[in-house]
């Protein structure tokens, strides 16, 4: 019997990525049942089913196909800009947009909370102070070293409830998004505590890179009912047949962040972006495209490579040649990105 038919959270979590999935590609046989025997049981499940396949009938999911060539047209524009003026030494790195999103949504879909460092400059002498919110998170760190996540939880809601004020109230309110997000992968859940964050605790969440992220790959994600980030998950559970999964997240979302996760995912199948190498980045996604077939997607793919041909690798000649390809490969939002790259390399 596997796993998750013993632990019904697990089972029900695996149930939505199997889900998402059915959006993008055949299941499994085992992958059906589960699902068919969820979709059985569960009204709820069955009404959120009818939701995301209604979704994927939309026609705003089906890119419209592109036929023409833009390369004739982005050198000529490149032409008769002027002369670029070198400078090299204080020049800055021009493809953060294509490179930055892609490293970025890897390490932050990365399951696990962050690393518990020292505190912000700007909290050590309010954390001086008795804090019952601090104490709090101690006590929630502790628990989710047992990964008791309901104990943690009611923890900080507890101390939230009773000192919102408190100068450590906004850590303890990004610590119940990370929760939410990578351990719980509730993500309507996770959505509304990053939101919660945003309004209530605007410093922490400004200062926090992964919280501004999350909110916007959650808020792009709303609009399908969640699903592309099931689906991600989905394939990081199922490494080895995970790129049809992950090419049609970004065929269908080409030039947002979702996009750049599955990209980001190609990469770091884990989620766990450490010690990254932009020379096995490359050939993860060099790999990856040759076996695609969607032009939106080899589009996205070959602007993530000039990224890392320019920042990582110091080749600016293919970043140049990857980034013409991306501009005409059919997909306006990488097209647009890809151009904008291009004019940065000519300054």
């Amino acid at each position: 019997m596997p796993l998750w038919d013993l632990l019904p959270w697990s089972r029900a979590r695996r149930a939505e990525g199997a889900l998402a999935a059915s959006l993008y590609e055949p299941l499994s046989g085992e992958e059906e049942r589960l699902l068919e025997d969820m979709l059985r049981r569960d009204p709820a499940f069955r009404r959120e089913a009818a939701e995301l396949r209604a979704l994927r009938e939309m026609p705003f999911l089906a890119p419209p196909e592109f036929t023409g060539d833009l390369l004739p047209a982005v050198r000529a524009a490149l032409e008769k800009a002027p002369a670029p003026r070198r400078a090299w030494a204080v020049r800055p790195a021009f493809a953060a947009a294509a490179t930055l999103a892609v490293l970025a949504a890897a390490a932050y879909l990365a399951a696990g909370p962050p690393a518990a460092g020292p505190p912000p400059a700007g909290n050590r002498a309010a954390d001086t102070a008795p804090s019952p919110v601090l104490a709090a998170l101690e006590k929630a760190r502790a628990s989710l070293e047992r990964r008791d996540f309901a104990g943690a939880m009611a923890l900080l809601n507890g101390a939230l409830e009773g000192s919102p004020r408190d100068p450590a109230a906004g850590r303890a309110q990004a610590l119940l998004a990370d929760m939410e997000y990578a351990h719980l992968q509730r993500y309507p859940q996770a959505h509304a505590a990053y939101s919660r964050l945003r309004e209530r605790y605007p410093d922490a969440f400004t200062t926090d890179p992964v919280s501004i992220e999350r909110f916007n790959l959650l808020d792009e994600a709303r609009a399908f009912g969640y699903a592309p980030l099931r689906a991600l998950d989905f394939a990081r559970e199922h490494r080895a047949d995970a790129l049809p999964h992950l090419e049609r997240v970004i065929a269908q979302h080409p030039g947002t962040m979702l996009a750049a996760a599955a990209v980001g995912q190609i990469i770091h199948p884990s989620g766990n972006a450490a010690g990254h190498d932009p020379a096995s980045a490359v050939l993860a996604l060099e790999e990856a495209r040759g076996r695609c077939t969607e032009p939106a997607a080899v589009a996205q793919l070959n602007l993530a490579l000039g990224g890392l041909y320019c920042d990582g690798l110091h080749d600016e000649d293919h970043a140049r040649d990857l980034f013409l390809q991306a501009a005409s490969g059919g997909a306006p939002a990488v097209s647009a990105k890809a151009q904008e790259a291009l004019a940065r390399l000519e300054r």
